[in-house]
């Protein structure tokens, strides 16, 4: 005779029919009890798609692929010379060239006691944070190019 807490054993603890409710299951075969995160939307209401690094992101900071095919559009609008560029190219470009520089400009606007960062001036260094900047290029060697320049 089964006991009442011992579930039978084809039961997989999914309380529903719809893979999307379903709960996962941990590494060691439990149900995973906590909550799912909310999928990100991409596009606006005009269902137009921008590059803004802060939106539209996918798992690990990357965008969709249809971001990357939307600027490949873009791109091949303005291009004068060479192949027209697939989405796949403005991926690499992305993540391999701008995201980086991107990432640099974002450490020095929003470090304490410096001012903020202007693209096409570079960081806003004063008499009164020239040490804080040299503190931080000690740190990030990588961002003392943008002390006077801009990366635009």
């Amino acid at each position: 005779m089964p006991s009442d807490n011992i579930p039978p054993e084809n039961d997989t603890g999914n309380t529903s029919d719809h893979p999307e409710t379903a709960p996962s299951m941990t590494s060691k075969g439990q149900p995973n009890t906590r909550p799912r995160k909310p999928r990100k939307k991409m596009g606006s209401a005009s269902g137009t798609q921008t590059m803004n690094p802060e939106v539209d992101t996918g798992d690990g900071g990357s965008y969709p692929m249809a971001i990357y095919n939307e600027a490949a559009v873009e791109c091949n609008k303005i291009r004068s010379q060479g192949a027209n560029k697939p989405g796949a190219m403005c991926k690499k470009k992305w993540s391999t060239g701008l995201r980086p520089i991107w990432k640099i400009c974002c450490e020095i606007d929003t470090r304490s006691g410096l001012g903020g960062f202007d693209t096409k001036k570079g960081a806003h260094i004063t008499a009164e944070s020239e040490h804080v900047w040299a503190d931080f290029v000690k740190s990030n060697p990588s961002v003392a190019p943008y002390k006077h320049k801009g990366w635009v």
